[in-house]
C-alpha cells in the first residue's frame, strides 16, 4: 500500500507569491527563486523525498546566480510560510 500526502493548500496554505513577497529579493533573484527552484524537477524531487535541500542549495548555488545562503533562506522561508488554514 503506498499512502500519499497532499499538504500544500489541503492541510498548511501553500502560497509562492506570498513566499517571493516574504524573500524580499530582488526582481532577478525573485524570477529565479520562482522558476529554478519552485518550477523545477528540483522542488518536485525534493517534495517527493528523493534529494534534500543541501543537495539542491548546492546545485543551485552553482547554477544560478543565487547564492547557497539565499536557496537555505528560502528553504527556512518556505517553511514558516506553511500554516495551517
Amino acid at each position: 500500500m503506498i499512502a500519499l500526502w497532499d499538504l500544500g493548500n489541503v492541510v498548511v496554505q501553500w502560497n509562492p507569491l506570498k513566499i517571493l513577497q516574504m524573500l524580499d529579493l530582488p526582481d532577478d533573484k525573485s524570477v529565479v527563486v520562482r522558476d529554478a527552484l519552485f518550477g523545477s524537477n528540483y522542488w518536485l524531487d525534493l517534495d517527493r523525498g528523493i534529494t534534500t535541500e543541501e543537495e539542491v542549495a548546492s546545485v543551485l548555488g552553482a547554477d544560478t546566480i543565487l547564492s547557497v545562503d539565499e536557496i537555505v533562506r528560502c528553504f527556512d522561508v518556505v517553511r514558516k510560510s506553511l500554516v495551517d488554514f
